[in-house]
């Protein structure tokens, strides 16, 4: 499967777990410890059009990707399925996975970012899933390539900073993939 449909079937996941969140799980805690769930929506939110600037040649503002901008309102179904209309078209775009991208940590291929966007949809979906007490799990078409390209771009490097240390797993993909980012599974 080429990552513009692991894209689009990595939103179909997210769009079920953000189509379970009801206006009290808000306040939820995640795994992303720092974060309630209406901050990790945000950042989600943010971080998406971020990287589907980049994906368009746009300037891209770091600072407008942040949890305390509110993009949720009191339903996140509306902004996300928004965000992922906008997905399937810009990674469809002829040419966008040749393109370089600037982001805030610099340039990069259209295909490594595409690559990093299907990550933050997949890996934030079982966070929301996760928040909303739902027993998560990746499916390995999707867990897979995934963990692969992670294994190459999330290098000690990245640890501390947008990862954190990767945790003991089991066998299947999904609890691999999180705890290599270091989700408790």
């Amino acid at each position: 499967m080429n990552v513009t449909d692991l894209i689009d079937e990595g939103y179909v996941w997210t769009g079920k777990r953000i189509a379970a969140v009801r206006p009290s799980d808000l306040t939820a805690p995640t795994p992303c410890d720092a974060w309630n769930l209406r901050q990790l929506l945000n950042h989600m939110l943010g971080a998406f059009s971020l990287h589907l600037d980049a994906a368009s040649g746009l300037p891209v503002d770091r600072s407008q990707f942040g949890p305390e901008i509110d993009r949720v309102g009191a339903d996140p179904v509306q902004p996300f399925g928004e965000v992922a209309a906008r997905a399937t078209r810009t990674w469809r775009e002829p040419g966008v996975l040749d393109r370089t991208a600037v982001l805030p940590m610099g340039p990069v291929p259209g295909s490594v970012l595409a690559m990093l966007h299907l990550t933050e949809v997949v890996v934030h979906g079982w966070d929301v899933g996760r928040a909303t007490g739902e027993k998560v799990v990746i499916p390995a078409e999707l867990a897979e390539p995934t963990l692969e390209f992670c294994r190459g771009f999330a290098t000690d490097a990245h640890r501390g900073t947008a990862f954190a240390a990767e945790l003991p797993a089991g066998d299947m993909p999904g609890v691999r993939l999180v705890a290599f980012l270091g989700r408790r599974p």
